[in-house]
């Protein structure tokens, strides 16, 4: 998985963590310095599906659905994600940040599919 989307990924449980308890510093500290590594337009529209309780990334699933929201994009939209890799998307539906898993990738022991994925 890209490091921008497991970044994104690591923010929203540390969220979700800060908004369960009283908010530590160590944990505020934690959420900045992940904030500091993603760039500010994504984080504006990270902010706005937290903000709405919505999940900020989704696996695109074999069947062309979203694994966030689980509605099938189009054939069109299925296919012209997977075929521009390295480029990042977002559902048409729910507006989660999508990402494939490589057809031959296994999960690593960290969780990483191998996948990369740039968002302009």
């Amino acid at each position: 998985m890209d490091a921008t989307l497991e970044t994104m990924l690591q923010l929203k449980e540390l969220i979700k963590k800060r908004g369960q308890k009283k908010r530590s510093p160590e944990l505020q500290k934690k959420v900045e310095k992940l904030r500091a590594r993603v760039s500010p337009h994504l984080l504006r529209h990270f902010d706005h599906l937290i903000g709405h309780g919505r999940s900020p990334v989704g696996l695109l699933s074999d069947s062309g659905a979203c694994a966030t929201c689980h509605l099938r994009l189009t054939p069109d939209e299925v296919l012209h994600i997977r075929n521009i890799r390295g480029r990042g998307f977002t559902c048409p539906h729910c507006g989660c940040f999508l990402y494939v898993a490589d057809g031959n990738a296994r999960l690593h022991p960290n969780g990483d599919t191998g996948t990369r994925v740039i968002f302009h």
